[in-house]
């Protein structure tokens, strides 16, 4: 298995627990840089990752709103650090397309596949978080062999088939293929319309 970067940022799957998990709080809070939610979810015998096929960096958690020029700037750093081909980012779903968007127009990404990740709720909310099949999926894209090119992808989780079932689902960005969409009847799931089906992986 090639040599995989893990960036973490906060966002709401390394948040401490929503105590109303269909009313999410203004802001996630976070617990210490030390106790970082998803370097623990990643190493479960589950996730199918070795840890000395992986490199960390854990950058200071922040909720995804409060993610800004600076602070990406610190992403584009972590990932020129390491020259590593598979990137994964744990992220916030506010501006995770922001993000996609300044990744994608990186000269040092494009030999890269990264895959940006998020959640609607905290992994500390345990089965109840969809952030564990988000990162378990996000995993296996990234790390079988000849599945994605070089590339920005995201994974969050959609309703699919009938009856409708939460599972996640593999984007590839494009500028303006995609967009944030917040479902009036469910508030506390937030997708992505598809605008451009080269779009979907």
């Amino acid at each position: 298995m090639k040599r995989l970067l893990v960036v973490t940022t906060g966002g709401t799957l390394d948040a401490l627990p929503y105590t109303n998990p269909s009313r999410h709080p203004p802001y996630s809070v976070f617990p210490s840089l030390g106790a970082c939610q998803v370097r623990r979810a990643l190493m479960r015998p589950d996730m199918a990752l070795r840890a000395q096929t992986c490199r960390w960096a854990a950058l200071p958690p922040r909720d995804s709103k409060r993610i800004d020029a600076a602070y990406r700037a610190k992403i584009r750093r972590a990932m020129a650090r390491h020259s590593v081909p598979r990137v994964l980012i744990a992220h916030g779903t506010d501006t995770l397309l922001t993000t996609a968007a300044y990744l994608h127009r990186l000269k040092g990404t494009r030999s890269k596949t990264v895959v940006l990740v998020g959640a609607m709720l905290p992994l500390a909310n345990g089965a109840a978080s969809d952030g564990w099949q988000n990162l378990r999926y996000a995993v296996r894209r990234l790390t079988r062999q000849g599945t994605l090119p070089p590339g920005i992808y995201l994974v969050l989780s959609d309703y699919v088939g009938t009856p409708r079932v939460w599972l996640p689902q593999l984007y590839r960005f494009l500028p303006g293929a995609l967009e944030k969409y917040y479902d009036p009847d469910r508030a506390d799931r937030s997708r992505l319309l598809v605008h451009d089906r080269r779009a979907l992986v």
